[in-house]
């Protein structure tokens, strides 16, 4: 990474992760059990018991990722522009896993209810982290070859 020291480019890579799980956190715990706390209670979908390992074990995988794929997508452009390149690939593979699978899958009162407060859920959050995604990696320069 040209111009960068290793040092440098993992403090960006962890604000990015950072950038990632704080939001998400806040976002989440916000409109899943604040805002809609009744409507996801009547799905009738949650359990008592949350494994919060595993809770926290994809939110900290989900961060790294993200991370990383900005690192490889931040180059040239505008905070703008990198926030929506990023948008552009998070969004549907956020909603994809999040809400298609989860919805095709799992026992609930009502899919329709689900995949109405999860895609907006999904949507508020990528809105909300793309940018302060993008933001932690202004100025790194994109690096090159694959994924």
């Amino acid at each position: 990474m040209q111009g960068l020291t290793p040092r440098h480019s993992a403090s960006r890579f962890a604000l990015a992760f950072l950038a990632f799980v704080a939001p998400t956190l806040l976002v989440g715990f916000g409109w899943k059990y604040g805002i809609f706390r009744e409507q996801y209670a009547a799905l009738e979908m949650h359990r008592e018991d949350i494994s919060m390992l595993l809770a926290f074990g994809s939110l900290f995988t989900q961060g790294a990722f993200w991370a990383y794929v900005s690192a490889r997508l931040a180059g040239t452009g505008s905070w703008w522009w990198r926030t929506r390149r990023l948008f552009v690939l998070a969004f549907p593979l956020g909603w994809s896993f999040g809400v298609c699978m989860v919805g095709a899958k799992h026992v609930m009162t009502s899919t329709r209810d689900f995949v109405l407060l999860e895609t907006g859920f999904t949507l508020v959050m990528y809105l909300v982290v793309c940018p302060l995604i993008a933001a932690a990696d202004a100025g790194r320069p994109a690096r090159t070859g694959p994924l």
